[in-house]
């Protein structure tokens, strides 16, 4: 995923859950039917259905402004593992590309292998946003979720261009927007380290069962402030 397309995820995915927890004038009589808890548990789950249906979207979307020169294929393709060998070749015939493609990921993984992995990390990393701005926005207070999702969008930006170039991979390891690109995982015990799926995995999983879990308990135990009323 190119810099700009990581920024423009990230940016939409801040949009989407900036307003979470979701009050409306149904929210009370929601609250009185349903109990606190189960309401902030049906919050979470619609953040992660929603996560699902945005890292698809996205995917789509990606395929979509290629027609219609795709087709349906189980490989790599010539093209791309031409891009991975020589770079330059797609401006040499007046048709420069801004993504560049790793040969390592193409030996590592197959087409349809990359393509799961890609969203299932999409999905992951949306859900994580969603949260920490749900997390934020009861813990701390309106508006909070957003700036602290934003600012990790932010790194992930900063990681790709002067982050990498002084601080090292190494800032990789706290920048969990930076987990939605596979360049930015390590598969090889060669060069410098980097975070592994396992560990993008396992790090905001953990997040989300934590943020989600404070959050509802901390829900279930304080007044609804003022500014959630829906007159």
């Amino acid at each position: 995923m190119s810099p700009a397309m990581l920024f423009l995820y990230g940016a939409l995915t801040v949009l989407l859950f900036s307003d979470a927890p979701f009050f409306d004038v149904q929210t009370y009589y929601e609250l009185v039917r349903t109990g606190r808890a189960a309401w902030a548990l049906g919050q979470l789950c619609y953040i992660m259905v929603m996560s699902l249906l945005y890292a698809l979207f996205v995917w789509a979307c990606s395929v979509a402004v290629l027609l219609p020169h795709v087709e349906l294929s189980t490989g790599w393709g010539t093209v791309l593992k031409t891009l991975a060998v020589e770079p330059g070749i797609a401006g040499a015939y007046g048709c420069p590309v801004a993504v560049s493609v790793d040969m390592a990921l193409l030996n590592r993984f197959g087409a349809v292998e990359a393509t799961l992995l890609s969203i299932g990390l999409m999905w992951l990393n949306a859900a994580f946003l969603g949260t920490l701005i749900f997390a934020c926005n009861i813990l701390v207070g309106k508006f909070c979720g957003p700036i602290a999702a934003g600012a990790l969008v932010g790194l992930a930006y900063f990681q790709m261009f002067l982050g990498g170039m002084t601080l090292g991979s190494r800032l990789t390891f706290f920048s969990p927007v930076s987990w939605v690109s596979l360049k930015a995982l390590g598969f090889s015990p060669y060069g410098p380290p980097r975070p592994t799926v396992l560990y993008a995995v396992c790090v905001q999983g953990a997040a989300i069962l934590v943020m989600g879990a404070v959050s509802t308990a901390v829900f279930c135990g304080r007044d609804i402030h003022e500014r959630y009323r829906c007159d």
